[in-house]
């Protein structure tokens, strides 16, 4: 494992924390807990979860985490890669009606995706395919 490894799961421990990830992103990163649980109890049990700190005591033990753990954790680290390709890729068709429309707009808490949403008619064709296949968490 390296560091890219360890980024990935402190990545992943943090987006589910947030609740940022879509439902198969979700079930992926909730395997993690169940496929390491042994491992966490194992090697990390006194440590409080949050801020990357699981991930990295998964990190410091890389060594010895079961091969269920392993594997779950590449699956996870395969799926956030996607994710990010994703949002690369919502970036680029949505740049120019991020700017163009909502450039006032206070990054963060879904601010820029409800102004997005809230513009739909004046979105370019590209941009109005991403924004009408998000899918938000439930509530």
């Amino acid at each position: 494992m390296s560091k890219a490894y360890y980024k990935l799961v402190c990545t992943m421990i943090v987006a589910l924390g947030l609740g940022v990830l879509s439902t198969p992103f979700t079930a992926s990163a909730q395997s993690i807990f169940a496929s390491c649980d042994e491992d966490i109890a194992k090697f990390c049990p006194a440590v409080t979860p949050g801020h990357g700190r699981l991930g990295a005591c998964l990190y410091a033990h890389e060594d010895k985490v079961s091969p269920s753990c392993d594997a779950a954790i590449a699956e996870t680290a395969d799926l956030i890669d996607m994710l990010f390709e994703r949002l690369r890729y919502a970036k680029q068709q949505c740049g120019a009606d991020i700017a163009k429309l909502c450039g006032e707009t206070e990054i963060g808490q879904g601010r820029l995706f409800s102004c997005l949403h809230d513009q739909k008619a004046a979105l370019s064709v590209a941009c109005l395919e991403i924004i009408d296949n998000v899918q938000l968490p439930s509530d």
